[in-house]
């Protein structure tokens, strides 16, 4: 699948077609981050100038290359609002022809040329910051987004809106679990001993070996003799990511996106994993005309710690 790798790619894509569309009109740009998909749309005004272009093209209609594109849409402004896209646009040979003599008894009409983007392409256009302290009976985290070079985008086009842009702040819980989980000094013994075996290669020491055997035997004993497995399968439920979003709220110029787990994992029993951390995502939007977004996310550390104690020890 074919992709517009930058937005300078896309700039460029969209200078060559509005330079092709001799006439009055106003060209903009929009990336949409949360489908990784960059717009090229242009605002025509229909008069003697489009109608003396379209007529000098004749019998020939606008073509363009249909590759890294997603979708197009043509709509009618005036005289009365309608999508128009499958009346004027054909495809063919990876090709995209728009007869645009078809919108000459139009006042107004919208083009939008829709191209897959690289996802990793909003890297170099935007700075973006999740920064933590301490707040209250949590953490709050100083979120920021701010175009690099907002004039590098203004060459041509009226308006450049990016929308949805992602700053995810990343939320450590696994202090809280380990305060609360009352076995975790067994769990990290029962771990050391199994990495033992697993690393130990000389078949000679078998004396050594049958030793971790039998100390893990009775780590294990012990381990079942504090039945915290139910605990452990209700905390799991617990820190499903739509619960977690309970404890964090989002103000300012950010709103709230998703959550989900970090990519580093606990491993407490033999077939249950912990999330060491939780990232949750927010997102903004930028122009040229508000190149720059600040606000803030607060965690109810504490809140969240009560609630994990509470799970693992409910007779403390």
């Amino acid at each position: 699948m074919t992709t517009v790798k930058d937005v300078k790619e896309l700039l460029e894509i969209g200078k060559q077609v509005s330079a092709y569309i001799k006439c009055d009109k106003e060209d903009s740009l929009r990336l949409e981050c949360m489908n990784s998909i960059g717009v090229y749309e242009s605002t025509v005004t229909v008069g003697n100038a489009f109608s003396r272009w379209v007529n000098k093209l004749s019998k020939r209609p606008f073509k363009f290359d249909s590759n890294g594109v997603y979708n197009v849409k043509i709509h009618a402004l005036k005289p009365v609002l309608r999508e128009i896209t499958n009346e004027v646009k054909t495809e063919c040979n990876n090709q995209i022809a728009i007869d645009f003599r078809k919108c000459l008894n139009l006042e107004m009409f919208r083009i939008e040329i829709h191209y897959r983007m690289n996802e990793s392409s909003l890297n170099a256009l935007v700075h973006q910051r999740s920064s933590p302290e301490p707040f209250k009976d949590g953490k709050k985290y100083h979120l920021s987004a701010q175009l690099i070079s907002p004039r590098s985008l203004t060459h041509g086009f009226s308006s450049v809106d990016v929308k949805d842009y992602p700053v995810t702040a990343r939320i450590h819980i696994q202090e809280s679990i380990d305060v609360a989980l009352p076995s975790t000094k067994i769990f990290k013994q029962i771990r050391k001993i199994e990495e033992e075996l697993l690393s130990d290669q000389d078949p000679h020491a078998v004396s050594k070996t049958l030793q971790l055997h039998r100390q893990h035997r009775e780590l294990k004993k012990r381990f079942e003799q504090e039945k915290p497995m139910q605990a452990l399968r209700e905390l799991l439920i617990f820190l499903r990511p739509e619960k977690f979003l309970n404890y964090v709220n989002v103000i300012d110029d950010f709103r709230l996106h998703k959550c989900k787990w970090g990519s580093g994992l606990m491993e407490v029993a033999s077939n249950i994993s912990l999330p060491q951390e939780m990232d949750i995502m927010t997102r903004t939007d930028l122009s040229l005309d508000k190149p720059a977004a600040k606000g803030i996310l607060e965690y109810q550390e504490t809140a969240f710690a009560q609630e994990v104690k509470k799970i693992l020890n409910p007779e403390s």
